[in-house]
């Protein structure tokens, strides 16, 4: 078995990968209290992210996505990048974390993320 879940061999990887799944957005949670509590870190227009580089060039890991880019974004909106706060904000809103998600626009778009901005103002008017 290898793994010592219990059960039988068939299903022992479908739920030694969602437990991998649980403890990785416990760990995005995680992260995304601790940037609540520190919000003056996510700062800045952006970085250098070429055209079409999720995030300034986050892995798109498909085994793990979205999980793998999510981790990785929140990682560069914590340099102050503008585009990775939109992205994270994009990627909690795929994952049905509308509140989580509504954070992050406005961050976004106070660290001027043009795209963000636009969006936050959408939502305002309606």
């Amino acid at each position: 078995m290898g793994v010592g879940f219990g059960y039988d061999h068939v299903d022992a990887p479908a739920r030694q990968d969602q437990l991998a799944k649980t403890a990785h957005l416990r760990s995005i949670r995680a992260a995304l209290d601790s940037a609540d509590s520190n919000a003056a870190q996510v700062r800045g227009a952006g970085g250098t992210a070429f055209p079409g580089d999720p995030a300034g060039g986050c892995s798109l890991d498909q085994g793990r996505w979205p999980y793998a880019e999510l981790a990785c974004s929140l990682r560069e909106a914590g340099r102050g990048r503008g585009d990775a706060a939109r992205r994270v904000a994009e990627l909690l809103e795929l994952l049905e974390l509308p509140e989580d998600a509504a954070v992050w626009w406005h961050r976004a778009a106070e660290s001027g993320d043009r795209d963000a901005a636009m969006y936050v103002a959408a939502l305002d008017a309606s």
